[in-house]
């Protein structure tokens, strides 16, 4: 957090804005790493449960089976392993697919989780829509995720660092990112008349204030 472009602070003011700064980065960080441990822990669990009873079908299916053969019925028995053949193939790639689609939303909501620090407050529901349509997640051949950011349909970062950089300088994102105004131009001249630098001095000094500094 570069604090050099606000005129008039103090070193004690700097510091205790870098203080809650620090504060409220770390609270993002810990609700972001408890609600993704949360969703780990829910799809570990459904994925267990729909083991649980795939492996209590597959048991009744043998038995029957076992009957079939029993009872002389080849014919029969052919057909329930044919058709049991073809239930485990699809019902193994649904179970691949909600696990790749789980894993792919937790890496995705990770990211995001991340980003979204940056948007300013009031311009969060359209940083995050914009978020969302640029990021893309995909795998490598250990099965690490690879993040990648599109902008106009052009691939502009390759790792979710570049793509902070890359967005502090581009207008577009500068629109919704902390720290500029309405109009991304940083610290220019409002409609009103006040600069963006005063209206953060401004809201600096009564947070300080409240807080006795």
């Amino acid at each position: 957090m570069d604090l050099s472009t606000i005129e008039g602070l103090t070193p004690e003011q700097s510091e205790a804005i870098l203080e809650m700064h620090n504060k409220e980065t770390e609270g993002l960080k810990t609700n972001r790493d408890a609600f993704r441990s949360e969703k780990e822990a829910a799809a570990a669990k459904a994925t267990e449960n729909a083991q649980a009873a795939e492996a209590a079908r597959q048991e009744l299916v043998s038995k029957e089976q076992e009957l079939l053969k029993a009872q002389g019925d080849m014919e029969g028995y052919r057909k329930s392993v044919e058709a049991e053949f073809a239930k485990r193939e699809a019902v193994q790639k649904e179970l691949t697919e909600k696990a790749q689609n789980a894993l792919l939303e937790r890496d995705k909501t990770s990211a995001m989780a991340e980003l979204q620090g940056l948007l300013h407050p009031d311009r969060a529901y359209a940083g995050k829509v914009m978020l969302s349509n640029a990021l893309n997640v995909s795998y490598n051949d250990e099965g690490k995720a690879n993040f990648t950011f599109s902008h106009n349909g052009e691939v502009v970062a390759d790792s979710v660092e570049s793509f902070k950089s890359w967005a502090a300088e581009n207008s577009d994102y500068k629109q919704v990112l902390r720290g500029v105004d309405s109009g991304g131009a940083g610290v220019t001249q409002s409609s009103g008349g006040t600069s963006a630098g005063d209206s953060v001095q401004s809201r600096l000094s009564q947070r300080l204030k409240a807080q006795g500094i």
